[in-house]
């Protein structure tokens, strides 16, 4: 006889248990299988009838058995998705095959949800007993929350929402009956540690906004071992012990997860009602829900980063010259004095015609460096462009603001070694300070005004504007020269 084209694995049409086993030999447990497993199986009949549910349906859809069997498998559906199930239906009736599709079902507390919905036809055996019930459509039913969590979770990152929300997201669709409770802990602004999701900081780490590294904590051991952990509920310390017990949890599972940003990794930590679903959480969680908390924490950072070069000069790391005056204007609104020391390289030309570009952007990191560490801790350091700097020192009086700009045209004199190249650069200073009420532009332009006198009387000394506004961007400045003699010393 020759075989028969099918869609077995030999090619061969696969052969029905009731070929196997003989017509009049079907074996009872194949009822079992559908009766007893964790696929949730409805059919009805030509007229839409339940006929049949078994306890997986039942329990998904949360309907006593009373409310299936004998109603309408369409009242169940949700009104804007009839129309397409009654058309998947009619297709099937003329043959067609068609593809899982998502659904909105109501559930006996009434919501809404969407499940994956698998029709087939089926024309049953005749039964003795009973009579032949005609051909069925069946239906698998699919619960699509996790795979919803992770869509919405997607969808929500995006959007450009914060990482808070991502998480707060993909944790509560991860959160089962079966699998337990979810959260997420990560490191937030500052360095506090946050968590998202609908457990209670201390089951997921977190202590006042600080890491708990107790020892025998599943989050301790993952962040150590950098590896995800199962703990048994019995083995954990005692007051999380009592704690499981509280929430009905018999394991707990952290998952560790890589944060660019952050020196410390993000965990999920989950907590099963089950002890054997807590390995299979360390494998589960460490895949796809693992994947999703490492795009929410790298864009998270790619938005740092964007931010940062947004706001900060590329080479050197200072603030932008569009930054530092946005950061000037917001002093001045809020009615804050401040004063602004305009810097400009000596003999920095040179070090770039003679040494070359490479030697002349590591000078002005180095003089960079040297900037921050010469001003006050509330000042700001900006690059203006090529060899210009600026800081604005807030809420200091005049003697100080002098202090600074000696203090500067002392330290970038200093000369220092590039490789083999000495370099010997040195600055000159203008200094303007304002009182409440004039403009950014007026302060700065004062500054200049006394750089460029600075520049005329020598350079390496700096000079202070006597008034801000259109005096002091003239060369109306206070002569007030560096107070060295001869030659400056070489260190």
């Amino acid at each position: 006889m020759e075989p028969m084209e099918g869609d077995g694995p030999t090619g061969r049409a696969s052969p029905s248990p009731t070929a196997v086993m003989g017509a009049d030999r079907t074996p009872t447990w194949l009822a079992s299988i559908v009766e007893q497993g964790r696929d949730a199986v409805a059919a009805f009949g030509p007229d839409g009838i339940l006929v049949y549910a078994n306890p997986a349906a039942i329990d998904l859809l949360r309907l006593r058995p009373d409310e299936v069997v004998g109603t309408n498998a369409f009242d169940l559906v949700h009104p804007d998705d009839l129309e397409r199930a009654l058309a998947n239906i009619g297709g099937m009736a003329q043959g067609a095959r068609p593809l899982p599709g998502l659904i909105r079902l109501r559930r006996g507390d009434g919501e809404w949800v969407v499940y994956e919905l698998t029709p087939s036809v089926i024309d049953p055996e005749p039964d003795r007993a009973e009579p032949r019930p005609g051909p069925l459509t069946a239906v698998t039913i699919r619960d699509t929350a996790q795979q919803d969590a992770q869509w919405r979770f997607l969808t929500v990152l995006s959007s450009g929402a914060d990482v808070r929300q991502c998480f707060t997201v993909l944790a509560g669709g991860l959160s089962t009956p079966t699998d337990g409770p979810l959260a997420i802990a990560y490191d937030g602004p500052g360095g506090v540690r946050l968590t998202a999701g609908p457990l209670p900081p201390d089951l997921v780490g977190v202590a006042e906004g600080e890491v708990d590294r107790t020892v025998g904590t599943p989050w301790a051991t993952a962040l150590s071992t950098g590896q995800p952990v199962a703990v048994a509920a019995d083995d954990l310390p005692a007051p999380w012990a009592e704690r499981a017990a509280e929430i009905g949890a018999e394991a707990c599972v952290a998952v560790p997860v890589p944060d660019p940003s952050g020196a410390r990794p993000a965990l999920i930590v989950q907590w099963p009602a089950r002890r054997a679903m807590a390995d299979i959480l360390v494998e589960s969680l460490a895949r796809r829900p693992r994947q999703a908390v490492i795009l929410a924490l790298d864009r998270r950072d790619a938005q740092r980063r964007l931010e940062h070069l947004a706001h900060h000069d590329a080479l050197t790391g200072l603030l932008n010259r569009a930054r530092f005056f946005a950061r000037l204007t917001e002093l001045a609104s809020a009615g804050r004095a401040y004063g602004v020391l305009y810097v400009d390289l000596d003999r920095f030309k040179p070090v770039n015609d003679r040494l070359g570009h490479v030697v002349g952007d590591h000078t002005l990191v180095v003089c960079a460096r040297r900037l921050e560490r010469a001003v006050g801790p509330g000042d700001l350091v900006a690059r203006l462009g090529g060899d210009e700097f600026a800081i604005a020192c807030p809420d200091v009086g005049q003697d100080v603001l002098e202090a600074r700009a000696a203090r500067i045209v002392d330290t970038l004199g200093q000369p220092f070694r590039i490789g083999d190249d000495l370099v010997d650069v040195g600055a000159s200073v203008g200094v303007a300070r304002t009182e409440v009420g004039d403009p950014p532009d007026a302060v700065v332009a004062a500054a200049d005004g006394a750089l460029y006198e600075a520049k005329r009387a020598g350079r390496s000394t700096w000079r202070r504007a006597v008034a801000v506004g259109p005096a002091g961007s003239r060369a109306d400045v206070e002569a007030v020269r560096w107070s060295g003699s001869g030659p400056r010393p070489f260190r």
